[in-house]
């Protein structure tokens, strides 16, 4: 074999890989689309994986050479609703201001979300974000998304930047901060949502809850100093 014809043997190869990885790309993103019209439509518990099938109009077989299961597809829609959450929360905060008002600006994203994008936020609630990891999914990339694409990252350098401005207590490490923050705040998110009837019942008012339970959450991180 020429030079030649072995450098057009390399670019053909790797043209081809290059094709075979957009393709499988392009399927996995259609099988998210039609994963969240099932959802939207069936509601996450009674959905199944022939139903996200049939609505690909892929094979069940084909569908897991993509996908191991149902959890992790639900999975990687809630990352998709989160980075739309992350763009969201960008918006509203902004640079120099102190981070306690950044984090009262991200529970009031998180209320504009829950409205605006009532589909994707079911969805990130169900999927368990910073709960549990699906079958499929690797720490490592977990990791990424929640420090790169979701709003924990966001949290994450507001609190870490309290902590230099000495508002919040810098005794605590600031990943473990941050993720008690994340998780305290997620985890009423879910709560408040399921017991939606509850909230009702007491004409409690469920954006003021938000905010109450953020501000408790300030508060109880406050440096001692930071309230003189």
């Amino acid at each position: 074999m020429t030079d030649s014809h072995y450098l057009t043997y390399i670019h053909s190869t790797m043209g081809t890989t290059e094709r075979r990885a957009r393709e499988r790309k392009k399927r996995r993103e259609e099988i998210l689309n039609a994963a969240e019209k099932v959802f939207a439509r069936k509601g996450i518990t009674s959905t199944t994986i022939d139903d996200i099938a049939t609505e690909a109009e892929l094979g069940k077989g084909t569908l897991y050479n993509y996908f191991p299961s149902k959890e992790a597809i639900l999975w990687h829609c809630a990352v998709r609703g989160m980075q739309k959450l992350r763009l969201l929360i960008e918006k509203k905060i902004s640079a120099g201001e102190e981070a306690a008002k950044n984090l009262m600006q991200m529970a009031r994203a998180f209320i504009a979300f829950s409205s605006a994008e009532r589909d994707y936020f079911n969805i990130f609630l169900h999927a368990g974000m910073g709960f549990s990891i699906p079958a499929g999914i690797t720490e490592s990339e977990v990791k990424e998304v929640f420090e790169k694409e979701s709003p924990y990252g966001l949290i994450r350098n507001e609190l870490t930047e309290g902590q230099r401005a000495g508002i919040f207590r810098a005794d605590i490490d600031a990943g473990v901060l941050s993720h008690a923050v994340w998780l305290q705040f997620y985890g009423f998110m879910q709560i408040l949502s399921l017991n939606s009837e509850m909230v009702e019942a007491f004409r409690l008012n469920h954006n003021e809850l938000i905010e109450v339970n953020m501000q408790t959450i300030i508060n109880g991180i406050r440096d001692e100093k930071s309230c003189h």
